[in-house]
Parts: structure tokens; sequence; C-alpha cells
């Protein structure tokens, strides 16, 4: 994901890459939803800049577990440290 040039938390692109050809999409709030691991039952703000920016200031749940489990508690473990 990318945050379009000139734009704020509210505009957010994915590119897609297929080949030699690339292009840019607007990302719709239910998408942005998804990507930041939130549940298919979360109401999104009826106005699409608010829920847009509302999934921008989040943090991917799913992405920080898998980190913990993968990097950090391994390397706490291999130093004696238990988390």
């Amino acid at each position: 994901m990318r945050v379009a040039e000139g734009g704020g938390s509210s505009k957010r692109f994915v590119m897609i890459i297929n080949g030699p050809k690339t292009r840019m999409q607007m990302i719709q709030p239910p998408e942005a939803a998804r990507l930041m691991g939130m549940r298919e039952s979360y109401v999104l703000p009826a106005k699409p800049i608010e829920a847009l920016s509302l999934c921008g200031d989040g943090v991917v749940v799913p992405a920080v577990r898998f980190l913990a489990e993968h990097v950090i508690e391994p390397l706490l473990i291999r130093n004696g440290v238990r988390p």
C-alpha cells in the first residue's frame, strides 16, 4: 500500500504489477480494513475518508503477532529471557 503523493492518510492506493504493466488503484474502506486485519463484522465510519483514516492509524495485529512469535520471542529465549 502506498499513500499518493500529496495525499494524506485518507488517500491510499495499491500498486498492481502484472508483468511489464503497473497501475495504481484507490483502496476502498472495506479493503483497507481487511488489510489491517479487522474483522468483517467491524462497523466502519460511514464517510469513506473517516474510515480510511481509521485504518491508516491502526496496527496490523496479525503481523505484530507473527513478528512476536517468530522473531522477538525466539531472540528473548536465546538470550535467557522468558517472554
